[in-house]
């Protein structure tokens, strides 16, 4: 579920899943996408703080959810509506602030990667923990991609890194 909640030229959408550290499920991916475009349109819009509910902000997408959803087809529907809303935050005109209250993982990393300005929390960390399957998604290297740290190797900080452990990209993960 995806709160939007506007005051005037300012907008706080809460993504409000606790029970699952707000991991996305396809209704919640669908509302963030529809939420994204409206605000697109909306002349009176100046600034977008996006958050999760509970202490956590984005644990990615739900994966109990989407193991019901097996096929390449399902994956690519995924990614083009992911890929779509990330894509028009990022171009969006207004500011888009990700409030990270706690962990965000794969997705919801590359959510945060998408606004425009990122605060952390000081217990919140940033990791990409990615499950193989026609769900997952390397769209992190093209959010990257803009500031160099898209590189093969280039390794990352324990706070933001693809293995929960640290130590940058994995052998054959790039």
């Amino acid at each position: 579920m995806l709160r939007v909640e506007r005051q005037g030229e300012l907008a706080i959408w809460v993504v409000d899943r606790p029970q699952r550290r707000n991991a996305m499920d396809w209704a919640t991916m669908q509302a963030f996408a529809r939420a994204v475009e409206e605000a697109v349109r909306d002349p009176a819009l100046r600034v977008v703080i996006l958050t999760g509910a509970e202490g956590a902000f984005l644990s990615g997408a739900d994966l109990y959810e989407m193991a019901h959803y097996r096929t390449e087809a399902d994956g690519y529907r995924l990614g083009q509506v992911m890929g779509d809303a990330l894509r028009q935050l990022e171009e969006a005109p207004w500011i888009s602030i990700a409030a990270i209250n706690g962990p965000a993982r794969g997705g919801g990393v590359e959510v945060a990667l998408a606004c425009d300005l990122r605060v952390m929390a000081e217990d919140a960390d940033l990791a990409f923990v990615q499950v193989l399957g026609p769900h997952s998604r390397v769209g992190w290297r093209a959010a990257l991609a803009p500031t160099g740290g898209a590189r093969p190797g280039a390794g990352a900080s324990p706070n933001c890194s693809p293995d929960p452990r640290g130590g940058g990209i994995p052998p054959g993960a790039g």
